[in-house]
């Protein structure tokens, strides 16, 4: 359960931050770190995109059908109903976000 969560943390940022983040053609790298502490998994995700907030998207609208609603903000809203603490921070020109993940006692 743990390592699905860590999974899908780590694939909807990467692909967002791949799609979205740049827009040239330059090189960019992004960070990935994980930290196993007692029972939970600190992952972190450092980019070098354009400034970009996860935790200000606003959540989708569920109760529109489907082929009605707006395209995007899935993933983000599985993440935080996931996590245990979501944290964004924009510094040195780099998007820093941190989810912990723990597990079920």
């Amino acid at each position: 359960d743990l390592s699905m969560k860590v999974d899908l943390f780590f694939e909807e940022l990467i692909k967002n931050i791949i799609k979205y983040g740049y827009d040239d053609n330059d090189e960019h790298k992004i960070q990935l770190s994980i930290q196993s502490i007692d029972n939970s998994m600190i992952c972190k995700i450092i980019d070098d995109g354009h400034y970009f907030n996860p935790l200000t998207v606003p959540e989708p609208d569920l109760t529109v059908d489907v082929d009605e609603r707006e395209i995007g903000g899935l993933g983000i809203l599985l993440i935080k109903s996931l996590a245990n603490r979501c944290e964004y921070l924009r510094e040195d020109n780099k998007n820093i976000f941190t989810a912990e993940f723990t597990t079920e006692e």
